[in-house]
């Protein structure tokens, strides 16, 4: 296994360093039985030993399966529900970033939200097009289309109180693509 594979795993270990402390330490104390006759049994000692090597394994091999999920869901590899799951976290993650950039001090007053709304709007249009595409190509069929549907999310905000779309609107429309995100996350 080269060093840059290895890397993910050494970590996962270390992670869990306390099961592989139970191993090392039961092999200490099995020893310590074997040489200094302890009155504790072996097969208690065996049993720690066992249990900690094989209880750290399998979080480690864990671990690593999440952070591969992790790594095709950035590469769009989305073939298995694992990383569905990581890249729509990664999506609420963004779409969260884009609200709150949305809903910064800074925009508190119309003026200053007029001259950076086509930015942002922009920057929602690219994110939403990136989403969508993905969703068509590695989700069931519809599920584009269920991300861009209002439909069942409760009262949209009535265009008639924000003309010219301000910040509260874009904020709210964000929060409706989050919220249908989260649906399809828990349909996977």
């Amino acid at each position: 296994m080269r060093r840059r594979q290895m890397r993910p795993y050494v970590w996962a270990v270390l992670k869990h360093w306390y099961w592989f402390a139970l191993a090392v330490v039961s092999g200490v104390g099995g020893t310590a039985t074997v040489l200094g006759g302890f009155p504790i049994p072996q097969w208690i000692w065996w049993l720690g030993l066992g249990l900690g090597v094989v209880v750290a394994q399998f979080l480690a091999y864990c671990d690593v399966a999440g952070e591969l999920a992790a790594a095709r869901s950035r590469l769009r590899e989305l073939g298995t529900r694992e990383a569905k799951n990581a890249y729509i976290t990664q999506c609420v993650r963004d779409a969260d970033e884009l609200k709150r950039e949305v809903d910064g001090e800074e925009f508190s007053d119309e003026v200053m939200w007029q001259t950076h709304r086509h930015r942002l709007e922009a920057d929602l249009v690219h994110w939403e097009n990136e989403v969508r595409a993905t969703l068509k190509r590695w989700f069931p069929i519809g599920t584009d289309r269920l991300f861009d549907s209002d439909e069942g999310l409760g009262p949209g905000p009535d265009e008639s109180v924000y003309p010219v779309k301000g910040c509260a609107y874009v904020s709210a429309y964000i929060e409706r693509r989050k919220t249908r995100l989260l649906q399809i996350q828990g349909d996977v």
